[in-house]
């Protein structure tokens, strides 16, 4: 449609051109790579008809709301707890104002929390985009609070931990997908339920917060179920207070050794 216009109109002495692509395309997510590739090319488009000497105008947009995007509420929600705040209209309107008034050829326009949005961002490897931006750790801290949890499951039996692992997960997933616990599935694989990679970083951000185990999106992406990352997790877990304990252990035969020099 844009090359079409493009075609149409490139004979006519035009004002504006204005092509609206996503953040999408910027920060990028493997599950939505059909959208991107578009997005794409309509940020390039603008630089193709600036060297034409024509008017061009891209404007990656954020999160401007479930009815301007046409997606469920639900989503809107997803994008929020990952720092992309809803842009209210009259300000998506006011920068698009300048925008038009200005000689930009690709500009983002979103309400980001920083503090957020590159902890879950970031959560897979280190990027460059984002690495002059200072992660703020106290706000991710208010948002994944950690409570008794980790207590919890340091004393519990094996069985016992499973099952709050299982119930901990259902409530995570369940307000991440926008769903209620009863209506999840705890067999189906969470890409299944619309578990996208943004999202993976997310939950991954989360369990490293909260019970200190790292869960790699690839595994989430693989096509875990919650059951099978309960399993994942448990495992884990007993494996990180293993290495706890024999470090423990070590650190006072260290002590001992050096309290026996001491005495001789």
């Amino acid at each position: 449609g844009t090359w079409i216009l493009h075609q149409l109109t490139k004979n006519i002495e035009l004002d504006f051109f204005v092509c609206c692509s996503s953040v999408g395309s910027i920060w990028g997510s493997q599950e939505q790579v059909h959208d991107h590739a578009i997005n794409h090319f309509l940020d390039t488009f603008s630089y193709y008809r600036r060297s034409l000497g024509l008017p061009g105008l891209t404007i990656n947009w954020g999160n401007i709301g479930a009815e301007a995007m046409g997606v469920a509420p639900s989503y809107v929600e997803s994008l929020e707890r990952i720092g992309l705040e809803e842009l209210q209209l009259e300000q998506a309107l006011s920068a698009f104002d300048v925008l038009l008034n200005s000689n930009a050829v690709q500009t983002l326009i979103a309400r980001v929390n920083w503090g957020i949005f590159k902890q879950v961002y970031q959560g897979q490897k280190s990027r460059q985009l984002l690495t002059e931006i200072e992660s703020q750790s106290e706000e991710v801290e208010e948002l994944l609070p950690k409570d008794n949890l980790l207590e919890q499951l340091k004393t519990v039996s094996n069985s016992e931990r499973e099952n709050i692992l299982l119930a901990y997960l259902q409530g995570k997933v369940a307000k991440l997908v926008g769903l209620t616990t009863s209506q999840l599935d705890v067999q189906q694989p969470l890409i299944m339920m619309g578990v996208d990679s943004l999202m993976a970083s997310e939950l991954r951000s989360i369990f490293q917060k909260e019970i200190e185990v790292d869960l790699p999106i690839e595994k989430l992406m693989e096509g875990l179920s919650i059951t099978q990352m309960v399993s994942f997790l448990n495992e884990q877990f007993l494996l990180q207070q293993i290495s706890v304990q024999s470090n423990s252990y070590e650190d006072n035969l260290i002590e001992d050794e050096d309290m026996e020099e001491i005495t001789l």
